[in-house]
C-alpha cells in the first residue's frame, strides 16, 4: 500500500486488486466484512471452523470470495489459513480477524478449560493469525492489519463475559505490541473495538431484559448492526488510515466515553 494518500477524494476506500483473509466470516461482523471488502472490488477469503456456513457466505458473495477452514486455536491451522489466502489470491494485503467465542458464566462457574478454550480462540489465535499474515505482506512491502476487540476489553465486560474481557484486553494489548514491530515493514496494525451489535453471540446469550438495560446506557440507544463495525474495519484498512497504527477504535454507540 502507498505510504501516504494527498488525493482529496474517495480513492483511498477502493480495494480494487486487495487481496483480503477474513476470520469468523462465517456470520456476524466477519461476514458483513467480507461483504463490504467484495462489493468495494476485494479479493475476500472467508476464513472460519463452520466451513460450510463460509462456503455459503462466499458463495452469496461471488466469485471474488471463496471460503478456508480456520481454527484459530490451533497455530497450524492459522498459518496454513494465511498461506492458502496468500497462494490463491496471488499475496495478502489484509487481515481483518473477527473470529472469537465466548462462554458467558458466573465468576464461579469458569473452570480451566473454559479459560483456555476462550484464551487459545481470543487471544492466542489473535496472535498467530496477525504473524502468519504479517510474512506475505512483508514480502509485499506493506499491508494491513485490523483485530477486533471488544468494548468489554477496556470496561471488564457485562452479563457473565468475565474471560471473554480478559482476552479481549489482551487483543488491545497485541494490537499496540504488533504496530510497534511491523511498522518498519510498512503494515499498520490496529483493533476495532465494538460495544453491542447485532450478531448470533448477542442474541442467542443475552436476555432480552439484559440486552434493554445495557442499551439505556447507550447515549444512541440502539444496537449496531455488523455493517457499521464492517466500515470501520474498512476504514482501517483502506488507504484513508495510511497514517494510522496502534490504535484501538471504539464503536459503541456513546456507551464507552473518556
Amino acid at each position: 500500500m502507498p505510504p501516504g494518500r494527498d488525493r482529496d477524494d474517495a480513492a483511498g476506500l477502493d480495494l480494487a486488486g486487495k487481496r483480503a483473509l477474513v476470520t469468523g466470516a462465517a456470520g456476524g461482523i466477519g461476514r458483513a466484512v467480507a461483504e463490504r471488502f467484495a462489493a468495494l472490488g476485494a479479493q475476500v477469503r472467508l476464513a472460519d471452523v463452520d466451513v460450510a456456513a463460509a462456503e455459503a457466505a462466499a458463495s452469496r458473495i461471488g466469485a471474488e470470495a471463496a471460503a478456508l477452514p480456520l481454527d484459530l486455536a490451533d497455530r497450524r491451522s492459522c498459518e496454513s489459513a494465511v498461506a492458502e489466502a496468500a497462494r490463491g489470491m496471488g499475496g495478502l494485503d489484509i487481515l481483518v480477524n473477527c473470529g472469537a467465542i465466548i462462554r458467558r458464566q458466573a465468576l464461579d462457574e469458569v473452570g480451566e478449560a473454559d479459560i483456555a478454550r476462550m484464551s487459545d480462540v481470543n487471544m492466542a489465535g489473535a496472535f498467530f493469525i496477525a504473524r502468519a499474515a504479517a510474512a506475505p505482506m512483508k514480502a509485499a512491502g506493506g499491508g494491513r492489519i485490523v483485530l477486533v476487540s471488544s468494548q468489554g476489553g477496556q470496561t471488564g465486560g457485562y452479563v457473565g463475559s468475565t474471560v471473554y474481557a480478559m482476552t479481549k484486553a489482551a487483543v488491545i494489548s497485541l494490537t499496540k505490541s504488533l504496530a510497534r514491530e511491523l511498522a518498519p515493514s510498512g503494515i499498520t496494525v490496529n483493533a476495532v473495538a465494538p460495544g453491542v451489535v447485532d450478531t448470533a453471540m448477542i442474541r442467542n446469550d443475552v436476555s432480552p431484559e439484559a440486552l434493554a438495560n445495557l442499551l439505556k446506557m447507550a447515549p444512541l440507544g440502539r444496537i449496531a448492526t455488523p455493517r457499521e463495525i464492517a466500515d470501520c474495519c474498512l476504514f482501517l484498512a483502506s488507504g484513508w488510515a495510511s497514517y494510522v497504527t496502534g490504535h484501538t477504535l471504539d464503536v459503541n454507540g456513546g456507551l464507552l466515553m473518556r
